[in-house]
């Protein structure tokens, strides 16, 4: 190969090189232009987050209150404990446990013959008695007895007539009824039981109104009030709050504890049927001053504030 040949095949290479540089140049220009233009669209945007479902709640106006823990009993706000009026042996029970009953209502029945019998013996020597007296004042105006033998007669009458009224109470007694419209929540006696005096046969809870039993702190009982408005939560109860008014604050504190007992009443005109039960434990925020009441979760008796006026 001649040298004029080498020349041409060397400036051939060099200006491949130079178009190839120059084309290179251009393009990483043009490049670079559009990258800082995105960066710029970027940072005109304004910053974004992505959230998930969870992660959005909606605002809402709520009530807020704050109170002092305790801890109580609500339990039904009348209770009576019915007991044997006699010594005898029980010939019927006519009531269940959860049954509703009237007040007068027979519960059960006692043996009637021996107590029958006495009530009839007892009204017969009443009308005895009655007769003699009748006759001594009698023989009093003709002269024939003397006015002591007129005041036995009356003394013994009074004793007929008190040992007939105690007669008839036993033979009244012999069906024992409800002292008070509620729920026989208790029942200790069977069809056939003999029973002394006293001994216990029903318990009967009027469940219209409940009561909620608590003790606070004695430096805090200035923030309870009578009359301030009480929102409850019961354990094992999910059906929602319930809602009552404070009855009660005791005028003195436990020694040993500094607390002080407080008593909130519930209207329960549903008579739920839990409400029957024995007492149920809580626990409860006794309410501060604030300036309004909040609802309160479920599964704590919990008290709310009055509002602010």
């Amino acid at each position: 190969m001649n040298t004029t040949t080498l020349r041409l095949l060397a400036l051939t290479i060099a200006a491949g090189a130079l178009l190839a540089g120059c084309g290179g140049a251009k393009s990483h220009g043009a490049g670079g232009a559009a990258s800082q233009h995105a960066e710029a669209a970027a940072a005109a945007l304004p910053d974004t987050a992505l959230l998930a479902t969870a992660d959005v709640a909606v605002v809402a106006k709520t009530d807020l209150a704050a109170g002092v823990p305790v801890s109580g009993n609500l339990a039904p706000g009348t209770r009576a404990r019915v007991t044997s009026p006699l010594d005898e042996v029980v010939n019927d029970v006519v009531v269940r446990e959860g049954q509703r009953v009237a007040k007068g209502q027979v519960l059960a029945r006692f043996r009637m013959d021996a107590v029958q019998t006495a009530a009839a013996s007892a009204h017969a020597q009443l009308k005895s008695a009655q007769a003699d007296l009748e006759r001594q004042k009698n023989l009093l105006r003709e002269g024939a007895v003397s006015e002591r033998d007129v005041e036995s007669a009356e003394a013994a009458f009074r004793s007929a007539a008190a040992a007939d009224a105690a007669a008839s109470h036993r033979f009244q007694d012999a069906s024992v009824r409800a002292p008070f419209a509620g729920t026989v929540t208790v029942r200790s006696v069977q069809t056939g039981d003999r029973v002394g005096f006293g001994d216990p046969l029903f318990v009967i809870a009027d469940t219209r109104e409940l009561e909620f039993e608590a003790t606070v702190p004695s430096e805090f009982v200035r923030l309870v009030r009578p009359g301030a408005a009480v929102s409850l939560n019961v354990t094992g109860w999910d059906a929602g709050a319930i809602h009552g008014k404070v009855a009660r604050v005791n005028a003195t504190a436990d020694e040993a504890t500094r607390q002080v007992k407080v008593y909130v009443t519930v209207p329960n005109p549903g008579e739920s049927s839990w409400a029957t039960c024995s007492p149920r434990a809580a626990s409860s925020p006794i309410a501060r001053p604030a300036c309004s009441r909040s609802r309160p979760r479920p599964r704590a008796a919990r008290t709310a504030t009055r509002p602010c006026g």
